[in-house]
């Protein structure tokens, strides 16, 4: 339930405009290493045109994005089950369409790469054994 509270209060609301906008026109995104489903169901609620697909190498993860997805009956979601190696940012940078743009989000992360200001955050406790990034919002583009 955290997890929901994070994504609903930071996610959206700090996703740079160039996304938003392509969202709202009924683009594509990829949301690579979903977990759950929980920011995947909520792109594809908030933006009810575009195309979401969550990908995670956990299949226990993924069968309950898809049980989160049906539950809310959302029909422009989609989940599979791919290995890590194809997960990594640079594979998913390298494949991006020519248009395409790569976001790196970790909810509540240091603005800086300090790793005295990332343990000094009240969920360094809880993020930096589970998570692999720890970075504040970053966008590549193609």
């Amino acid at each position: 339930m955290f997890v929901h509270v994070l994504y609903e209060g930071l996610l959206v609301p700090c996703l740079p405009s160039e996304i938003e906008a392509k969202l709202e026109a009924g683009g594509r995104i990829a949301d690579i290493g979903c977990g759950m489903g929980v920011s995947s169901c909520l792109l594809a609620e908030t933006f009810p045109k575009a195309e979401v697909h969550g990908i995670d190498y956990c299949t226990r993860s993924i069968e309950q994005a898809k049980t989160l997805a049906v539950t809310k009956q959302l029909t422009n979601v989609t989940f599979s089950v791919e290995s890590a190696d194809s997960l990594a940012a640079k594979h998913t940078y390298n494949n991006l369409d020519q248009d395409g743009m790569l976001l790196l989000v970790e909810p509540l992360a240091a603005e800086n790469d300090d790793p005295l200001e990332q343990a000094a955050l009240p969920t360094a406790h809880i993020f930096a054994p589970t998570s692999a990034l720890c970075l504040p919002l970053f966008v590549a583009k193609k």
